[in-house]
């Protein structure tokens, strides 16, 4: 909000107008990103809440000391919001899919005299345990399973990891926690694909729509007709499912 209150007619903001208002409260989640002169950009501040969950602290190192896949995606987001600057939320594991934690991350462009100074990066860790029980307690008794994408780094979908399962889903599938969590969504129930439902999880994590379908399942150990409920969750999807009703 306080990027486009003082971007006015600009671009972007001017950075003294907006770390006017009083900001010390971010700092701790806060990264500033300074361009270097050379092509790449410096950190000039990495906050202690991100420094504690990451487990290091890149204060005064450059964005190229980053390597590999996790180098290459940041210096990628960067310079494209450099060659056109507008805010950009990521949302990224630091590590490997089953790592914890998820970050979410609003990159905002500041200027001085019209040319870009800096990058703030304002970083906030997703409870995804949280999310999940808040979704899950909301559910009204209907069977909720939360899935989240593995992506090629070109960001096509390659699989849906189940990483949330309430009870009435356990009970409804016949499955035990310890047999869905952390697997493959497609191959504990290998006929979501014939049945359309694997498109439909990707189709939402796409548009960020939800969808809402009636269909009969009789394979994978369930037998059948369920109104399901797809919607987005992080970058994947919950479904909500439970007996259809006739």
């Amino acid at each position: 909000g306080n990027w486009l209150v003082t971007r006015k007619a600009r671009s972007m903001p001017e950075e003294t107008d907006f770390r006017k208002p009083h900001l010390d409260w971010l700092s701790p989640d806060v990264m500033i990103l300074r361009p270097d002169g050379a092509g790449d950009l410096l950190y000039e501040q990495y906050g202690s809440r991100i420094a504690a969950h990451a487990g290091f602290n890149m204060t005064g190192k450059k964005v190229n000391d980053f390597k590999g896949v996790l180098g290459a995606f940041y210096q990628s987001i960067y310079a494209s919001i450099i060659a056109d600057p507008r805010p950009v939320v990521t949302v990224h594991r630091l590590g490997n899919f089953l790592e914890r934690p998820l970050w979410e991350r609003a990159i905002l462009p500041l200027a001085h005299h019209g040319t870009i100074s800096a990058l703030y990066v304002v970083n906030r860790v997703l409870d995804l345990d949280h999310d999940f029980n808040m979704i899950s307690a909301r559910a009204k008794g209907n069977s909720i399973i939360a899935l989240q994408f593995k992506r090629e780094p070109n960001g096509t979908i390659t699989d849906a990891i189940i990483v949330g399962v309430n009870k009435a889903a356990r009970d409804m599938t016949g499955r035990r926690l310890d047999e869905l969590l952390n697997r493959s969504m497609r191959e504990c129930f290998p006929g979501i694909i014939g049945a359309g439902l694997w498109d439909n999880y990707r189709e939402v994590g796409d548009t960020r729509t939800p969808i809402s379908r009636t269909i009969t399942y009789n394979q994978d150990g369930m037998n059948g007709a369920f109104d399901v409920r797809l919607e987005p969750f992080r970058d994947g999807v919950t479904i909500d499912f439970c007996l259809a009703t006739a």
